[in-house]
């Protein structure tokens, strides 16, 4: 199957410390520049022109380059539901890739935040085996419709399991088979020799009758 992304609106939420950090610079630089200063103008400019231009900057600088960072995380986070595990990437100077076999899935949990909630995401949080109680081996930001998500997940682990405990079956009743044939061998090579022991008697046998007869 092609890999999937996430939901567009996550990247207002990885953006948004970006946002508030611009809004914290404009509050702080305003409120001193209009109502500190009794100059009526800052470097022989209007003061709103210079609340204006700092606006700018902020934008230019902090916004556009974090925006720009944001965008190339989301297209760099796919996910892709195979055949037998589920494979997470993301990254993008460093790649990472997350592979996990949907028989080792425990558990899928999801999380809302109040802001999650307000743009209609969630966050599933992956619970495999050999993971601490509570902890996550991976996570899947910024997704919609999530009960939909869990339900086809769970139902490729609930399949993948089915088909583990049928290998499992075939391999023990392999084994079985395969102990009988060993078994068969062994009695068929005893045979042999016994059959081999009784040869070389009869014929010594009919050796010494024959030299009696003589």
């Amino acid at each position: 199957m092609p890999p999937r992304y996430l939901d567009k609106k996550i990247k207002l939420i990885w953006f948004l410390p970006a946002l508030s950090v611009i809004i914290f610079l404009n509050l702080i630089f305003s409120f001193f520049v209009l109502f500190l200063s009794s100059e009526p103008t800052l470097l022989s400019l209007d003061k709103k022109f210079v609340v204006f231009v700092f606006f700018l900057f902020t934008m230019i600088f902090i916004a556009l380059p974090w925006y720009l960072w944001t965008h190339l995380e989301y297209i760099s986070f796919t996910y892709e539901l195979a055949e037998n595990e589920l494979v997470i990437r993301y990254g993008i100077l460093t790649r990472h890739t997350i592979v996990i076999p949907y028989v080792r899935i425990q558990n899928i949990n999801s999380t809302r935040t109040i802001i999650e909630r307000l743009l209609g995401l969630a966050t599933l949080q992956i619970e495999t085996a050999g993971t601490n109680v509570g902890a996550s081996e991976a996570y899947l930001p910024g997704i919609t419709k999530k009960d939909l998500l869990i339900k086809e997940i769970m139902q490729r682990v609930e399949q993948a399991k089915e088909n583990e405990e049928k290998k499992e079956k075939f391999n023990n009743n392999t084994d079985i088979f395969n102990s009988i044939h060993q078994e068969l061998i062994k009695i068929n090579k005893n045979l042999e020799k016994v059959l081999e022991k009784e040869k070389v008697f009869k014929e010594d046998k009919f050796n010494k009758d024959f030299k009696h007869l003589k």
